[in-house]
């Protein structure tokens, strides 16, 4: 949900089209359309429409769960979040970004490896708590900005893992209107940046104290 944009996530489907789609179907709809060597971030934002930013961030959340390409991924959240929080309507990115191929085939292949736990997930959430998506709707886009740092900029194998399981989940109780979902996953966001934030200050504290021996 776009802060200061009113919002019914479940009103369009994945072509700007009345009746809602569920995230996994959509998902779905975007691979099977898929058919071309190359996509590209313009062609999925044109397909998704309204859904955009909800769809952008659960697809940038399950490629920052690969080892590799994870700051990459990192760093469009980063993007997206911050014109999430200046109320903008649907993410916008760099041309030279947003014009880049990219091989279908991987898109498809993340696409059907995330369905099934997707759908799992999908048996459990549905629309409740309103009144927590409308409270914590800004937060949300902070709680992406500081967890996609995370994934970008800390060097430590599996490190970008949880981060991006917590965005993907922000991003699905968007996407179905889940305030129930949106608590539980800001909670389980503000646990690990407080925790990244104990473990920075303990290892400058422990520099600290070791240039003081030395």
């Amino acid at each position: 949900m776009v802060p200061g944009v009113v919002h019914d996530e479940r009103t369009d489907a994945v072509d700007g089209t009345q009746g809602f789609t569920v995230a996994s179907a959509a998902l779905r709809a975007l691979a099977d359309e898929a058919r071309d060597d190359t996509i590209t971030l313009d062609w999925l934002l044109g397909r998704l429409k309204r859904r955009s930013f909800g769809m952008i961030i659960l697809l940038l959340a399950l490629v920052g769960l690969i080892p590799g390409v994870c700051n990459i991924a990192g760093i469009l959240l980063m993007i997206a979040a911050v014109q999430m929080l200046l109320g903008r309507a649907s993410p916008r990115f760099p041309a030279a970004i947003a014009a880049r191929g990219l091989p279908a085939r991987h898109f498809v292949k993340l696409v059907d490896r995330a369905l099934p736990v997707l759908r799992r997930l999908e048996t459990m959430v549905h629309p409740r708590w309103p009144i927590a998506m409308t409270l914590l709707d800004r937060f949300s886009g902070v709680a992406i900005l500081l967890l996609a740092l995370v994934i970008s900029t800390i060097p430590i194998p599996v490190s970008n893992v949880a981060p991006a399981l917590a965005i993907g989940l922000l991003a699905l109780a968007t996407l179905e209107q889940d305030g129930m979902l949106l608590v539980g996953a800001m909670a389980l966001a503000a646990v690990m940046v407080l925790a990244l934030a104990f473990a920075g200050w303990q290892a400058w504290m422990g520099a600290a104290w070791i240039s003081q021996i030395l």
